[in-house]
Formats: structure tokens, C-alpha cells, sequence
């Protein structure tokens, strides 16, 4: 970490050693952030490619009123931290 002063560098310098914390809530370091198998440095381009993804689908309906299933399993997987998602 000495070798560099690049804040993406040092990020994932951070992310290897720390792990990647809570995807949304308050932790902020651990191994424990919820995902079985996906690893952020390895799977980066599939995960843009799913937000983008993701973000369409939000574009097109807001509250997944039309994704009943798919609501209610991502609030099954974020808990108490679902609120997070109402803020933006």
C-alpha cells in the first residue's frame, strides 16, 4: 500500500484484505456482505453489466410493481437494510 498513491489501486488493495462490507446498510468491512457467489474484484464486469441491467428495469418500474416476485426476494435478501433502496 506503500507503493502507490492511485485511490482505485488502494481501494482494492482494501477490498482484498478487508473484504467488500454491506452492499447496502452501514457495515463497513467484512467478509460477510451477503454474496455467495459472486467475488467483486473477479465478477466486476458481469456485476456493471447486471446494474445496468438493473437499472433499466428500475427505469421502467420504479417499485416492481410488475416484478412482484422479484420485490419481494430482494427484500427477503436485504432485510432491514431494504429501506435503502426507497431513498434514491
Amino acid at each position: 500500500m506503500c507503493e502507490t498513491t492511485d485511490g482505485f489501486k488502494l481501494a482494492n488493495v482494501d477490498l482484498e484484505l478487508r473484504g467488500p462490507g454491506a452492499l447496502a446498510g452501514t457495515a463497513q468491512a467484512g467478509h460477510r456482505a451477503g454474496l455467495l457467489v459472486a467475488d467483486l474484484l473477479a465478477d466486476a464486469e458481469l456485476m456493471h453489466a447486471a446494474r445496468a441491467d438493473a437499472q433499466q428495469m428500475l427505469a421502467a418500474d420504479p417499485h416492481l410493481l410488475r416484478r412482484p416476485t422479484l420485490r419481494a426476494e430482494v427484500e427477503r435478501a436485504l432485510g432491514e437494510d431494504a429501506h435503502y433502496l426507497r431513498r434514491s
